[in-house]
């Protein structure tokens, strides 16, 4: 991707509880690397997986059972989003998705289907 502003259009996410700790897991591997618009301290310090995903820019909310219910992008440009997305994606209820508009005309759509994330790219 490369440096456009990015909006959070549409979601449904969520990983449960007892998956978090595999999903952290499966990012540990990301931390060696210079990754774009990545905070690479607090990702190297991050503790868990709600501290990594922040430190990728996105803000999880978490429910009294310890599930992500939902992944908001705060971030302003695009990056490494598919990355991280692609890390997690065994991890992922299967029928979430993230939709963001890219610059003015680009929308970029994650799908999960219970293994993998589908990448779709359309204009507007």
């Amino acid at each position: 991707m490369g440096e456009r502003m990015i909006q959070l259009q549409e979601r449904s996410f969520y990983i449960d509880s007892v998956s978090k700790l595999l999903a952290f897991k499966a990012l540990l591997p990301l931390r060696g690397k210079p990754w774009r618009m990545v905070d690479m301290n607090l990702l190297r310090n991050a503790r868990n997986l709600e501290e990594s995903l922040r430190a990728w820019q996105w803000n999880p909310t978490v429910d009294g059972e310890g599930n992500i219910v939902d992944l908001q992008f705060v971030g302003r440009e695009d990056a490494d989003e598919e990355v991280i997305l692609r890390s997690l994606a065994t991890f992922v209820k299967p029928g979430s998705f993230i939709k963001l508009l890219v610059g003015r005309d680009r929308v970029i759509t994650y799908s999960f289907d219970g293994g993998r994330c589908v990448t779709k790219y359309e204009q507007t």
